[in-house]
């Protein structure tokens, strides 16, 4: 992981929140000294669990949950309240723009919220 110790302090000091979904099969893949990484890491697999067909989990899955039931919605996230920005591959882009107009108040905010390859 790059920049752990950057993003254990961040996560110490309030300043962001990390969810990580570790996608090697290794079980040290998913072990970390650091408690902030470590709790990070079972937010991940928090989210594989509720992933519906438990297939392969990417980033716009994870976001999608985190809005529906996981450490977004906790923290009362919704499309009304936050910017979505995407840098990515079309697939991501449009996987992500699907998924999230899923969410309640997507017609109203996902135009003017969710800013894709910017």
């Amino acid at each position: 992981l790059p920049y752990r110790e950057l993003l254990a302090r961040w996560v110490a000091a309030g300043q962001v929140g990390l969810t990580l979904l570790v996608s090697s099969g290794d079980p040290a893949a998913r072990e970390a000294p650091e408690p902030e990484i470590a709790a990070a890491i079972a937010a991940g697999q928090k989210l594989r669990a509720q992933h519906a067909g438990g297939g392969k989990m990417y980033a716009q899955h994870a976001l999608h949950l985190s809005f529906l039931a996981g450490s977004l919605s906790e923290a009362g996230a919704a499309l009304s309240n936050t910017a979505v920005v995407i840098c990515g591959r079309s697939e991501l882009l449009l996987d992500t723009e699907a998924l999230l107009g899923e969410l309640p108040g997507s017609a109203d905010y996902l135009p003017q919220r969710v800013f894709m390859n910017i």
